[in-house]
């Protein structure tokens, strides 16, 4: 992490140092096929694939790097790496309103936290897994499971918060709680649906 933002090493071992890409930070590059730098914003790192996805600011018109692709390149295409200086940033915000004066619209990515990237792929994760679980069970039981799940968690709540003691309070709520917890019961769909 730099900055909060997910780092990975390219070439731990080229000629110029350590070679390091950081999301949401502009970038120039050059490929193992094409010397020419190509100024970008890098926007995704996958540390389990080995790639980077990369949105080019200033490209080339005579190779598939042109202003306003993106790519994903795998670590070992690049053959050099660096992250941009001071005076790049000014020049790539200026090549970025150009290229949106020419009609064109250039749209870095957000910086995003690690946090929030960590949350982000939490919950796709959590979608995913929900998904594979109602294609399994089919929707309307997993539906029915997932009332279960919420009226189960709120008769173990009332249960803790009872103490022993014979208050109206505590009791009337287990007992709410149960009933409810009955009434999901009752509502099991038919197999398979």
């Amino acid at each position: 992490m730099v900055d909060g933002n997910l780092a990975i090493c390219i070439n731990p071992t080229s000629r110029f140092g350590d070679l390091w890409a950081i999301e949401n930070r502009f970038a120039k590059f050059s490929t193992q096929y094409l010397s020419a730098y190509i100024y970008a914003i890098c926007k995704r790192i996958d540390p389990l694939h080995g790639t980077v996805t990369m949105y080019v600011v200033r490209g080339r018109r005579d190779c598939e790097y042109t202003t306003g692709s993106t790519h994903v390149l795998a670590l070992d295409t690049f053959s050099r790496y660096f992250i941009s200086t001071d005076e790049e940033l000014a020049d790539m915000q200026r090549w970025m309103d150009e290229y949106a004066a020419d009609g064109q619209v250039v749209t870095p990515c957000p910086v995003e936290t690690a946090e929030e990237q960590l949350k982000a792929r939490v919950r796709a994760d959590a979608a995913q897994s929900q998904a594979n679980l109602a294609s399994v069970v089919g929707a309307q039981t997993y539906q029915w499971l997932e009332e279960l799940t919420a009226a189960y968690s709120h008769l173990s709540g009332a249960v803790s918060n009872y103490h022993g003691n014979k208050t109206l309070t505590t009791r009337p709520a287990i007992a709410k709680s149960l009933k409810k917890l009955h009434k999901v019961l009752a509502k099991q769909p038919a197999q398979g649906q």
